[in-house]
């Protein structure tokens, strides 16, 4: 995958939508990418560069606002590895995994769920 690649698929994950209204770009040039994707809660740092030290593709999450009691952000670090397609289907999984909420423990005690 090439820069050019991850931008067309970023847009294309975002159809119909001005993919610019979702994403901020911090960095945009020919060997190198960075943009930030923002939730009600976190911000995610996606880095992608392509250059003659190799290529790369990673995700750093932090919250937006410190948890109760504290004066500092958390963060983590999500999928990284070669600027692949792979890769970028990794970060959205993560992405994805970190903005879900658990059941509640009533819903848990009470219905009855068809895994998969």
């Amino acid at each position: 995958m090439t820069i050019p690649e991850l931008k067309a698929k970023f847009k294309k994950f975002l159809e119909p939508s001005n993919y610019l209204e979702f994403i901020e770009v911090a960095e945009n040039t020919g060997d190198k990418f960075r943009c930030y994707l923002y939730t009600t809660s976190y911000r995610y740092h996606i880095v992608a560069h392509d250059d003659s030290g190799g290529n790369y593709l990673g995700c750093t999450c932090s919250c937006r606002t410190p948890l109760p009691g504290e004066n500092h952000t958390r963060g983590s670090d999500l999928a990284d590895g070669k600027l692949t397609e792979e890769t970028f289907n990794e970060i959205l999984i993560d992405i994805v995994r970190n903005e879900l909420c658990k059941l509640s423990e009533y819903a848990l005690r009470t219905k009855k769920f068809m895994w998969i």
